[in-house]
């Protein structure tokens, strides 16, 4: 078959083709001819993950240094205002990146594979540490700001991670195994802030930045020995033409909500929502902590790398679990549900540290969520555009948390002002609560007033 455009209105950009021929048994998770390869791909991304982490709870650090001393004379409440300021920065522009970027990342994974999308990626990646090395010894934002802009697109690596996955398995494999994939960015989130606490106490200068550095660079020994998942797909069939696609973001934002249907468009306003609201938490948290409770850099590593050990238990314990009895979607609107219970609890903490660790069990679904949400999406995508639509989702969802990061900084950053009528730190969390709240609701009207076109089929499973 010849090349077929990706524009082409002929060719639908998701595959809501419906398949009512003889259904095959379904094969036990544990029999997947391909489950050793999908768990080293759980384990690069898992790295991946553990050094982003380690590397992100150094750079709070570095702002409030660089505020320290280029104003002086500030007082604690002003400093981390100002150093929240100076990180918005560093927290959108990479999402930014990504959005632009992204999605001709997507364009090249589906062409070249998953595997350089993984080395360019970790490339990036060092590249971005050694420029925050080179601020922190010269006291200038300028170089870190340009290269920690520039690896945004490093997030392209969930994409691959995702298309890697159904590269290599069956539509029934795919909820439990991007949860599992959730699951190994908790472990990621466990490993990394908890490595953190030694590294921020040890005598040795940078400690953190070198180790961050040898984690991420000990993913170029393990991606050689990954297959390439796009070739083994074209091999079993799975990919059987050659599809032109777009690497143009606006472009592909265009088709993925006039190509995909009502359903996925809506979907994918799900999925924009959680990318926004979860910036409350990922851009504030160590100055809330670090201003309510006086933690310092170390217990904020505890308390991230606790959050990461309950996203492993809710990536691998619970979900699988709930997904024996219900769909991906009603465990979707019981996670925005959850975190209506995070966001209030997380509002309420204002007098006690343990309140607002409560939130954070709850809000641990949220990353589970966002994993279930792109099954959803990559269930109902045809196997040729994997690597385009999973990414493409990414950058938009990355636009979305460009602006929450931007958003929850600076309400933070005026609440907790002299310029505020009430000192409120958690304004972030409130306003964001409210908008979970209007997204719990219109996902029960989507799933009420639109049939899930890909239902997880009910086959009998081969012992």
């Amino acid at each position: 078959m010849g090349n077929n455009d990706f524009n082409d209105e002929e060719k639908p950009f998701i595959d809501k083709e419906t398949h009512d021929e003889i259904v095959p048994k379904k094969i036990p998770l544990s029999q997947h001819k391909h489950l050793k390869q999908i768990f080293l791909m759980f384990l690069i991304y898992s790295l991946m993950v553990m050094s982003s982490f380690l590397y992100g709870l150094y750079i709070p650090v570095v702002f409030t240094n660089y505020v320290k001393i280029k104003y002086p004379s500030l007082s604690a409440d002003e400093i981390s205002s100002k150093a929240s300021y100076y990180k918005s920065f560093s927290d959108g522009l990479p999402y930014l990146s990504m959005f632009l970027l992204g999605p001709l990342f997507g364009v090249l994974s589906d062409r070249f594979g998953r595997k350089p999308i993984l080395f360019g990626s970790v490339a990036l990646l060092i590249i971005d540490m050694i420029s925050c090395y080179i601020t922190v010894r010269t006291n200038n934002l300028y170089y870190f700001y340009f290269f920690h802009s520039i690896a945004g697109v490093c997030n392209s690596v969930a994409g691959a991670a995702h298309s890697f996955i159904s590269d290599l398995s069956d539509e029934s494999h795919i909820p439990i195994l991007y949860s599992l994939l959730g699951a190994s960015l908790g472990c990621g989130i466990l490993f990394g802030p908890s490595t953190y606490v030694f590294t921020s106490k040890s005598s040795i200068p940078y400690l953190t930045l070198y180790i961050s550095i040898a984690i991420v660079a000990s993913t170029l020994i393990l991606i050689p020995f990954l297959k390439e998942s796009l070739e083994t797909a074209k091999q079993e069939n799975k990919i059987t033409v050659d599809i032109k696609n777009t690497s143009n973001p606006f472009k592909l934002i265009k088709n993925l909500f006039t190509k995909s249907g009502t359903y996925l468009s809506l979907v994918l306003l799900l999925y924009i929502s959680i990318s926004y609201t979860s910036q409350d938490l990922l851009s504030t948290y160590f100055y809330y902590l670090e201003l309510v409770y006086g933690w310092n850099a170390s217990d904020c590593g505890l308390f991230f790398g606790a959050l990461g050990g309950i996203i492993m238990i809710w990536g691998v314990f619970l979900i699988p679990f709930l997904l024996k009895f219900y769909s991906e979607r009603k465990i979707i609107s019981l996670g925005f549900s959850i975190s209506i219970v995070a966001h209030t609890f997380f509002v309420l903490s204002g007098k006690s540290q343990y309140i607002y660790i409560v939130g954070g069990v709850f809000v641990a679904f949220v990353p589970n969520n966002i994993s279930l949400l792109q099954a959803v999406i990559s269930r109902s995508t045809s196997s040729e555009l994997q690597g385009t639509v999973l990414t493409g989702v990414v950058a938009i969802g990355s636009i979305a948390s460009f602006v929450g990061a931007i958003v929850s900084n600076d309400i933070f950053m005026y609440a907790t002002s002299g310029k505020a009528k009430v000192y409120f730190p958690q304004a972030p969390y409130l306003i964001n609560g409210l908008i979970v709240v209007i997204t719990f609701i219109g996902s029960l009207l989507i799933w009420k007033y639109h049939k899930n076109p890909n239902p997880l089929r009910k086959t009998k499973t081969i012992n």
